[in-house]
């Protein structure tokens, strides 16, 4: 057993708990979106450029320019906008979704933390 206490799977619009937090799913993406992420990246010439890479569906999703199922737009966890939108909505929401932070200052914070 892997420890981990949880409801599956998660359905837009029921709560659950994982180790007795709440997980609310109703913002989350749907397959289709990550199915829309994977069609992108096979059509994209590109796609040897990406390799190796960790690249976010929200993040080909602002590439790409596509949409989740029912017509939201996800932004990436790298989006400042999203950060402080958690925290702060109001800040958030004059805050440009173009603005992201880097992968490796990610990374670094995630070592110092842990």
């Amino acid at each position: 057993s892997s420890g981990i206490n949880a409801e599956w799977p998660l359905r837009p619009g029921e709560k659950s708990k994982i180790n007795g937090a709440k997980i609310n799913v109703d913002n989350g993406e749907t397959v289709e979106y990550a199915g829309r992420a994977i069609v992108a990246l096979m059509n994209d010439p590109n796609l040897m450029q990406k390799s190796g890479k960790t690249i976010t569906t929200a993040d080909l999703g602002s590439e790409f320019g596509f949409k989740d199922a029912d017509g939201r737009t996800h932004h990436s966890l790298r989006c400042l906008k999203t950060g402080i939108g958690m925290r702060y909505p109001w800040l958030g929401a004059v805050i440009p979704s173009f603005i992201k932070i880097p992968w490796s200052w990610i990374v670094a914070a995630a070592h110092h933390y842990y």
